[in-house]
């Protein structure tokens, strides 16, 4: 049996404030070259993590209205890494600072609502002039230092830098645990699309949340699936064959078909994984699929009969590898002559092609059927190792494809310390921009913290300093951090702003918590 708890008021709002703290006291230590690791300790399993989002997520206060306050700051930290790969510790202690802030304002009478629009309209001003402050990156040797301080690994920021500036920020890179101590980059043919698993039942690995299927028959279609009947002779008729890897990757797949593809997972029966196609261009890219692994593309304008479908109308796969976001398709079976004149016929679209939007799709569509995969098989001593070394690499290589999107700006959290355009025109403004540049101080200081040295010391050095100029944390010393290779992707500051502000509204504007408790047996 289940019941509920309740609290309201500033109680509730410091049971939230206190759950956010336990998350930013974990996270907060990892932030920057010099900052510790966490050892994260369950029954079966100890690892030592440097991972800002890793670190959050094992936070569980036994308190259901802490927990409340944790889940609000966590949520913010795994949208920060989703978007950029990078930047969370900085989004979860920029966040604790202007929740922290703005509650103190709130509790002393002002009317939370106002203070919203207050920060909404400064974190809009801030995100801009963080754009506007940004540097394009073009070189091969920036690229890879935005890889290399992502990573934190020289090795593989050399990789990932090297292979985004060769095949573009459309390359497809796949990180993957190596089997030895040696870590290297493979390529191989397939493709990648932007969906992922339908549901989280058919994943394979918990640590990292995939779902790996290998040897797969492929099923690509546009009809949505909803009817079990529909697809039993098909799925029948693949049993028979000994095929027990089956992927659909269908419009959407729900009802009993899904329902039966879970069931079937959970009892070993058939190995099933569900994707969903791309929302956008699905019928192109399903074609794309098609060609590639060789499958029947299964069209609902040809008004094709699902229930006579055969084996022989599913593609081939030699791996599968799918996660919430976004499916590599990997050595697919599909006929060379046909996946030529597929490319060819998209460059043709492209030279007809006048609009610079549909332009820049056909283009992602090209680079993923040209480009291969590219593998980055991480290796390391240890099991742990090779797990902390692989979160840093799929940071590092969504950190790096922001970059070449957005530009950069510099490194050492100084960016937040030259965004001073705040200007208030009325006092709700005057209150939320106060909030605003105080806790802009504090990703600094933190980050100098960690390394030892007095944030106080070192901002009277830095001065008036022209643009650029921060603390190398490693040496201590002041320097103009592009120039240096401290530089970070714009889009972190950008999102950090954006998540941090967000945590803080969703604290100060709630007044109270309902939490599940769950009724210990009799």
């Amino acid at each position: 049996m289940k019941h509920s708890e309740s609290k309201f008021g500033s109680s509730a709002r410091k049971s939230l404030i206190d759950g956010a703290r336990e998350v930013y006291g974990a996270v907060s230590t990892t932030l920057g070259p010099r900052g510790r690791n966490i050892v994260l300790w369950k029954h079966y399993q100890t690892r030592v993590q440097h991972d800002g989002v890793t670190c959050a997520n094992a936070v569980n206060p036994e308190d259901p209205f802490l927990n409340a306050g944790a889940a609000i700051i966590k949520e913010a930290a795994r949208r920060q890494v989703e978007v950029v790969g990078d930047g969370t510790s900085v989004a979860v202690v920029l966040g604790y600072a202007i929740a922290s802030e703005a509650l103190q304002i709130v509790e002393s009478g002002v009317n939370p609502m106002a203070l919203r629009s207050g920060l909404e309209k400064g974190k809009n001003i801030l995100v801009e002039n963080i754009g506007r402050l940004a540097s394009p990156i073009k070189t091969k040797d920036q690229k890879v230092q935005i890889a290399t301080v992502s990573s934190e690994n020289e090795e593989l920021g050399g990789m990932i830098g090297e292979t985004l500036h060769k095949h573009g920020e459309d390359a497809a890179i796949i990180v993957e645990g190596a089997v030895g101590i040696d870590t290297f980059m493979e390529h191989r043919e397939g493709m990648q699309i932007d969906s992922g698993y339908k549901h989280q039942i058919f994943v394979t690995n918990p640590k990292d949340m995939t779902a790996t299927v290998t040897k797969a028959v492929v099923l690509v279609t546009d009809y949505k699936l909803d009817n079990i009947h529909d697809l039993i002779p098909l799925f029948e008729s693949a049993v028979a064959k000994s095929e027990r890897n089956i992927v659909v990757i269908a419009e959407d797949i729900e009802g009993s078909v899904l329902a039966t593809m879970a069931r079937n997972k959970m009892e070993g029966k058939i190995n099933f994984l569900a994707i969903k196609a791309p929302s956008f261009q699905r019928e192109e890219i399903l074609q794309d699929i098609a060609i590639v692994t060789g499958a029947t593309f299964v069209s609902r304008q040809m008004k094709t009969d699902l229930k006579k479908l055969t084996i022989e109308d599913l593609g081939y796969a030699e791996q599968v590898i799918s996660t919430k976001d976004a499916t590599a398709i990997i050595g697919g079976d599909g006929e060379k002559k046909e996946i030529v004149d597929r490319i060819a016929s998209i460059r043709k679209q492209l030279e007809d092609e006048t609009r610079e939007f549909n332009k820049e799709k056909l283009r992602e569509r090209l680079a993923k059927l040209t480009g291969g995969l590219h593998i980055v098989n991480v290796g390391g001593n240890t099991e742990t190792e090779v797990d902390e070394k692989k979160e840093r690499a799929k940071d590092a290589v969504l950190a790096t494809k922001a970059a070449i999107r957005s530009g950069i700006v510099p490194g050492g959290e100084v960016i937040f310390l030259s965004l001073d355009d705040l200007t208030p025109k009325s006092e709700d403004e005057d209150y939320a921009y106060r909030i605003l540049k105080k806790a802009l101080r504090a990703p600094f200081d933190k980050l100098l913290q960690n390394a030892g040295l007095d944030p106080g010391e070192m901002k009277n050095k830095l001065g008036n300093s022209p643009f650029g100029c921060g603390v190398d944390v490693t040496t201590g010393e002041i320097k103009n951090m592009i120039k240096s290779g401290i530089i970070d992707p714009a889009l972190v500051p950008q999102e950090a702003i954006k998540n941090a502000v967000s945590i803080a509204i969703s604290i100060i504007t709630s007044d109270g918590i309902v939490a599940e408790i769950e009724d210990e047996p009799k």
